[in-house]
């Protein structure tokens, strides 16, 4: 597995488009994608075993299994979609790419091959391609019965319940994980002379402008310390 900005020039879907600017495998679990590499079919098993993954099966993509369809087949994976089920792809032969969208919007691509196994969540607007090579052999594992209908990205789309537990779970995780600014807007006062002033009145006039205080800045140190080390 190769993983990188894709550098948004023109040309053919199945060229490498590789800006030169890796992206690591932790960064890819910060957007839901987890990669493994399984050399055996027997921990093939055992990963579906533990994930639940019940069903499997397997499509190969090539001119030779598709024929006229081929090129045809290869632009409509390219169309921009999510799925409202895990994505989980086991490549057994054969090399190809999935680009999934970045906190920012921006494309990563994913170069797979042989032994390579990625699983991509629900909600994620994503995109695949073969490479030059022309040919890719992958196993799919589902957890039920698969549903093979991509949507693809609109606004509407934005609404659906997946993509909004996916943007919730993970973009939303990342782009606000930061505290940078505390502001403290509760405190208040009584306007009227001392020997006026109610006893209960002035604890929690106390309580609140002053311990308040207290109470948010010892909640928010931690967080603050944290971003620096």
């Amino acid at each position: 597995m190769k993983a990188y900005w894709y550098d948004n020039l023109p040309g053919d879907q199945r060229e490498a488009h590789d800006s030169g600017k890796e992206v690591t495998a932790d960064e890819l679990k910060k957007l839901g994608v987890y990669y493994h590499h399984i050399t055996t079919l027997d921990d093939i098993d055992v990963l579906a075993s533990d994930g639940g993954y019940k069903n499997r099966d397997e499509i190969i993509v090539s001119p030779a299994t598709m024929g006229a369809m081929y090129e045809e087949k290869v632009k409509s994976f390219f169309h921009e979609h999510l799925h409202e089920d895990e994505e989980i792809r086991y490549i057994r032969d054969g090399r190809g790419y999935f680009d999934v969208r970045s906190v920012d919007d921006g494309w990563v691509r994913i170069g797979v091959e042989k032994h390579d196994l990625i699983i991509l969540p629900a909600g994620i607007y994503h995109r695949f391609t073969t490479d030059e090579s022309n040919y890719i052999k992958a196993m799919r594992l589902f957890q039920d019965e698969p549903k093979w209908t991509p949507l693809n990205r609109s606004t509407d789309l934005d609404l659906n319940p997946h993509r909004r537990d996916y943007v919730q779970q993970y973009l939303n995780a990342e782009r606000f994980q930061r505290i940078d600014v505390v502001a403290n807007c509760s405190g208040y006062g009584v306007i009227g002379a001392c020997e006026d002033q109610d006893e209960h009145e002035i604890r929690d006039q106390f309580e609140t402008n002053f311990m308040g205080t207290l109470n948010i800045i010892q909640a928010s140190l931690p967080y603050f310390r944290q971003q620096n080390e």
